[in-house]
């Protein structure tokens, strides 16, 4: 007779890394880089060339992990903290010398026309910000990351099943919420 199959040790949650990498446990900041690289790269490729792509998402891993050892940064999602955090290098990389700017590139100015996907990011951002904190996480690691409702379970401490039916409640909320909103 076979001895029944283990499985290894349960997948550690995100609020568990942090607070482990908090503690100085690179460990688990080397998991969180391990789960993390791709989403950085490909954010960080969205804002600027293939090589320096690389450069902005290890400024961000690594600003992240002295936040940490200090005390600070995220304590319960990371991509949305690491996404800002690659923002915020690539702003810094952005910045010119002066703040003055000649007024021949006035003209160069783009048109109120093409910001007008800036309304529509500003009124899904307060949609969002009138849903549950449950919902918001929920919408967040399935529809922005892209991660399956096993992997979103684990994270938010629900079943595969609730975790489906708690995703579809909140995106047919949004969806009658911002439908009136966004036709107008």
């Amino acid at each position: 007779m076979q001895p029944p199959l283990t499985r290894g040790a349960p997948e550690r949650t995100e609020q568990d890394l942090l607070a482990a990498a908090r503690g100085g446990d690179m460990t688990a900041f080397a998991e969180l880089w391990r789960r993390y690289q791709r989403f950085a790269l490909k954010t960080a490729r969205g804002l600027t060339t293939k090589c320096e792509s690389e450069d902005l998402a290890a400024e961000a891993f690594a600003r992240i992990l002295q936040s940490l050892r200090n005390g600070a940064g995220p304590s319960r999602h990371f991509a949305p903290y690491l996404r800002q955090a690659i923002r915020s290098a690539a702003m810094r990389d952005a910045r010119p010398e002066s703040s003055e700017y000649p007024l021949e590139s006035a003209d160069s100015l783009p048109s109120p026309d093409e910001f007008a996907h800036v309304d529509n990011r500003l009124i899904v951002r307060d949609a969002l910000a009138e849903v549950s904190a449950q919902w918001r996480d929920v919408l967040w690691l399935s529809e922005v990351e892209g991660r399956p409702s096993a992997e979103v379970a684990v994270t938010m401490g629900l079943t595969v099943p609730a975790t489906r039916a708690l995703a579809y409640r909140a995106r047919q909320y949004l969806r009658r919420h911002l439908g009136d909103r966004l036709a107008a």
